[in-house]
């Protein structure tokens, strides 16, 4: 039997699958963990289809980039690592031709090898990205405090079900040259929702705390600092990825409920999403804190 990991986003640049495979093992399993060739495929052909309803609409096969053959009993240290042919063409590819987007309603796989006793099958949904609402576009002299905080919401999805909130800072450092940088960094997971809807108010102290963890990984000095611009970056998982999430969070394997998605195989795959709203920059008085607060005055921000 396959066993198969994958957390797929349909307009990213490449999707990737780990394939291994259970063991027909007789006697002392813990002695076979130490023969690869157990737990390992020669080859695995995958497919991924999008579908609407009982028609097919776009397919792309998937290729072998790495073979990882170790001893072990689980897909992350013996397998196959795959990429996918091609990907969902751009939105924005051509500025001057229509390009008509098929409504898309589940992905189908097909995995198949040699090496397994019958091929295996998985089905997920298909979603868009979820629409970050607010801030909306026209906020840009956005505030970490006083009367008009920031705040990140985005509506209920019916298929995403796991969110995490991002920041990506863009910021240029002036020394004898000047150099264009960027940190990112996580500010909060699994955000849960709040009636119809999901809302983050994101805490000053806590923004720029994370914000001075991210930019002390920048070891080259300079000068000065002056931000640019940030982005709000929303990560959101579908419910297989959850389920995932939540079975991994058990302490003891005891207790765990496998979750798997597989047909005639094990493991799961899943689909996720980026939504990104670029661009937005800060008020003046939050460039002030920057440039003095207790947490990035080492970072040498201006003003101006």
């Amino acid at each position: 039997m396959p066993v198969v990991y994958g957390i797929i986003d349909p307009w990213s640049d490449a999707n990737v699958l780990y394939v291994s495979k259970t063991a027909l093992v007789e006697g002392n399993v813990s002695q076979s963990a130490n023969q690869p060739g157990y737990f390992c495929p020669d080859a695995v052909a995958v497919r991924m289809e999008m579908w609407n309803d009982s028609l097919l609409l776009w397919y792309t096969d998937f290729h072998q980039i790495k073979r990882d053959k170790q001893p072990g009993l689980f897909a992350d240290g013996n397998g196959l690592v795959l990429e996918s042919d091609k990907m969902l063409p751009k939105r924005n590819e051509s500025d001057s031709i229509a390009v008509v987007y098929p409504d898309f309603h589940y992905f189908r796989f097909v995995i198949s090898s040699p090496d397994f006793l019958q091929p295996a099958y998985a089905r997920i949904d298909y979603a868009k990205p979820v629409s970050i609402l607010k801030p909306h576009f026209s906020d840009q002299n956005v505030r970490l405090y006083g009367p008009e905080p920031l705040i990140v919401g985005w509506p209920v999805d019916e298929h995403f079900k796991y969110f995490d909130l991002l920041f990506k800072v863009q910021y240029s450092e002036i020394s004898d040259t000047l150099r264009n940088s960027s940190v990112s960094f996580c500010y909060t997971h699994d955000v849960q929702t709040i009636g119809e809807e999901y809302e983050v108010q994101v805490e000053p102290d806590k923004f720029l705390n994370l914000l001075a963890i991210a930019l002390s990984r920048d070891t080259l000095s300079c000068q000065k600092r002056r931000l640019a611009n940030f982005d709000i970056v929303l990560a959101a998982g579908d419910v297989n990825f959850e389920n995932y999430l939540v079975q991994a969070r058990f302490e003891s394997v005891v207790y765990q409920k496998p979750w798997s998605n597989i047909v005639n195989g094990l493991g799961l795959i899943a689909l996720k999403s980026e939504s990104v709203k670029e661009g937005l920059r800060f008020h003046p008085e939050t460039i002030d804190s920057l440039a003095i607060g207790r947490f990035t005055k080492q970072f040498r921000f201006v003003r101006y």
